[in-house]
């Protein structure tokens, strides 16, 4: 998984208080027409970071959550991969 497997790019902004970023991939672990979404938000304060993986269709139109088991190493590197991203951000 890469940015250049990522559809529909990384979006990030903030308000004064939080930091938000979401992504979007194709994973092999889900259905071939589905994608991985990784959303997370931090606050600007310092504070600990969210971040929550769901499973979407191909519009975008969220299935659910993802769960344990073998999605877990997928979300994992998706995280990671967004982490990446953002960090090549202009004042992200």
């Amino acid at each position: 998984m890469s940015a250049q497997d990522n559809p529909w790019g990384l979006v990030a902004g903030h308000t004064e208080e939080t930091e938000v970023w979401l992504g979007f991939w194709h994973s092999d672990t889900l259905h071939p027409d589905h994608l991985l979404c990784v959303c997370s938000s931090r606050s600007l304060a310092g504070g600990s970071r969210t971040t929550v993986a769901l499973e979407c269709d191909g519009d975008g139109a969220l299935i659910g959550p993802i769960g344990p088991r073998s999605f877990l190493e997928d979300r994992d590197e998706a995280v990671g991969q967004v982490l990446r991203d953002v960090s090549l951000l202009p004042g992200v």
